[in-house]
């Protein structure tokens, strides 16, 4: 796909993304994103994306520093 193409996801559609790359800053608003098969522990890989469960306080979406295990 050219650099120049962009996806546009409107608002009361359902959207897949099959990878997205940014490299800069990136925001996102909604009332519901769904992140699909986040590893549930620190991968040690900086920047990665992972879910940190608690009981007393639910869940978190955590960014790896990518140091040691």
């Amino acid at each position: 796909m050219p650099s120049e193409w962009k996806k546009v996801i409107v608002s009361g559609s359902q959207a897949q993304l099959k990878s997205l790359y940014t490299d800069g800053s990136f925001i996102v608003s909604g009332s519901l994103i769904i992140l699909n098969d986040l590893p549930t522990s620190d991968p040690y890989i900086s920047g990665r994306l992972w879910k940190y469960d608690s009981d007393e306080d639910g869940s978190y979406l955590m960014v790896s520093k990518g140091c040691g295990g």
